[in-house]
């Protein structure tokens, strides 16, 4: 995804970095070729991006548990009817009713 480079009219905002951390932005921008400010805001657009993609994976795996408790409960149901009946024609068979 390209990295829209802010203007000088974007909002601005003053960070205080903990030791070492600058010097780390200034290589990793080094590498990657771009300026420590479009080094930062990549920095924060990925990690959005990936909170996004695990909420929208957290809620569709929700969504398939939900689908999956479903069919085992109705499985369940299935399977105790399934038995009730299978004992009640084995006695028919046995002659007990």
């Amino acid at each position: 995804m390209p990295i829209k480079l802010p203007s000088r009219g974007s909002d601005q905002f003053q960070l205080r970095l903990p030791d070492g951390m600058r010097d780390r932005l200034k290589t990793r921008a080094e590498n990657n070729g771009r300026s420590m400010n479009t080094e930062i805001v990549a920095c924060i657009e990925a990690v959005l991006d990936r909170d996004g993609e695990a909420a929208s994976a957290s809620g569709e795996l929700a969504k398939l548990v939900s689908e999956l408790r479903g069919t085992l409960a109705s499985h369940d149901v299935t399977q105790r009817e399934m038995l009730r009946e299978f004992r009640a024609l084995s006695k028919l068979v046995k002659g007990e009713e």
